[in-house]
């Protein structure tokens, strides 16, 4: 397992059980797999992991170290589809 290292800066938003519509993680890359990079989510002191891993492509991530990924909640009434 990987160990917790702290981020300068802190998240954005540190309370997991916030009633806000989003939340804002940071991420780590951990090392390369075939087309995917694998990124383990630094929480914040205190704080249990939320996500724990996350795959990003190469294409996209490749040579980034640090990502922030942001989550929002979304009203199962509301069509967040993108436009065809």
């Amino acid at each position: 397992m990987a160990t917790t290292l702290p981020i300068k800066g802190g998240p954005l938003v540190a309370d997991h059980a916030s009633q806000s519509p989003s939340i804002t993680l940071h991420f780590e890359r951990e090392r390369p797999t075939k087309n995917m990079n694998r990124f383990a989510e630094r929480p914040a002191e205190g704080q249990e992991p939320l996500i724990r891993t996350l795959y990003i492509g190469k294409k996209w991530a490749d040579g980034v170290e640090r990502i922030a990924v942001t989550i929002a909640k979304v009203s199962s009434t509301a069509d967040t589809r993108p436009a065809a």
